[in-house]
This record gives structure tokens, sequence and C-alpha cells, in this order.
């Protein structure tokens, strides 16, 4: 019985450390998209991606290519640390993937939390000429 406490303490406090605001009790907003990118992504553009909320002291942009018979899935960095709440990305040559490649975009907060709240994912876009 004692250990079953142990573990229910153990478990709570747990949470109530990782579900608790960051920085000394800070309060921030959920990280969210502002660019709408209509379900897709054209390939060799400059396009700028748009974003809020988080702690305010910066921000990672990602995307995750994806395609059919693919193995594994890497995120590959469009920008790391950055404090701007928006950014000119040059989109990948469309030869750079092969033909019905999608993409999932994200932008994380810098504090790599792993609270929902910390992240916001696209859906699939598709990768376009």
């Amino acid at each position: 019985m004692s250990r079953i406490i142990i573990l229910f303490l153990t478990l709570l406090l747990s949470l109530s450390s990782t579900l608790g605001a960051p920085y000394g009790g800070t309060r921030h907003r959920p990280v969210q998209w502002l660019t709408n990118f209509g379900g897709r992504i054209k390939a060799d553009i400059e396009m700028t991606l748009a974003y809020k909320g988080g702690n305010g002291y910066g921000w990672e942009i990602f995307y995750i290519p994806q395609w059919q018979g693919q193995a594994d899935y890497h995120p590959v960095d469009i920008v790391t640390n950055t404090t701007s709440n928006s950014i000119t990305w040059r989109t990948p040559p469309y030869s750079t993937y092969p033909a019905g490649t999608t993409f999932i975009l994200g932008v994380t907060d810098g504090s790599n939390n792993l609270s929902a709240d910390w992240y916001d994912l696209t859906g699939l876009l598709k990768f376009e000429p």
C-alpha cells in the first residue's frame, strides 16, 4: 500500500512541475501559426512565416518532409533561436524531394518544453512545383 501512495505522490509532483508556467510563473500564450498555408507549399519561392505566443524568448521553425516509401522522418531546421515573430523562408527547389512529397511545418517556443502549448504544427501540406 505504501508503494502505491509513493507512486501516486511521485506522479502528482511530476505533473505539477510540468504543468506549471515556465520561468518562475510567467504567463504565456500558446504558440500558434498566423500564416495561412492554404494546404500547400510552393517550391522555390520566398514566403513569410508568421507565428505568435510562447514565453517571448524566441522560436524555432522547422519542416518535416514526407513521401511514399520513406522509412525515417527527420525535421529540417528553417531557423533556430529567432526572436522575430515572422521570417522570410525560401522554400526548397522542387527537385529536392520526390514527387508527391508533403511537408509538416512546425514552430516551437525556444524553451523546448514538451507541453502542447509550446508548439504548433500544420497538417500535411502538398509540396508543389
